[in-house]
């Protein structure tokens, strides 16, 4: 081999040898490129999955106070019918009569705009 030959074929080996340490170095940080976008993926699903719990308790929360008052109010309802049950009663055994008459005469009332309204 020839001088000329031989230098040609050192400067193709050494392009071969530069091209083949550029394709280890991008590998190398694509890899490192890769690793970094997988850590920030994970970071981020990781906040997601935590907003998504702290969401979910403070709806429980919310729930869970509104349950409340609806049992609270319930229960006050409740309450305030058994008041006015006794106060019926009372009113019925104190005056008998009164409450005869006054059911007799909202009955012929809701029966005379029943029927006018039935006409119409």
């Amino acid at each position: 081999m020839s001088n000329a030959q031989h230098k040609v074929n050192e400067a193709v080996q050494a392009g071969v040898k530069e091209a083949e340490n550029k394709i280890d170095e991008t590998v190398s940080d694509g890899s490192s490129a890769a690793a970094g976008l997988g850590e920030k993926a994970k970071r981020t699903a990781d906040r997601a999955a935590s907003a998504l719990n702290d969401g979910y308790q403070q709806a429980t929360n919310v729930g869970k106070e509104y349950m409340e008052k609806g049992r609270q109010y319930a229960q006050q309802g409740y309450e305030s019918l058994g008041e006015w049950e006794s106060a019926a009663q009372s009113q019925i055994k104190e005056h008998p009569l009164t409450t005869v008459l006054l059911a007799a005469g909202i009955g012929l009332l809701a029966g005379a705009l029943l029927s006018h309204r039935s006409r119409d």
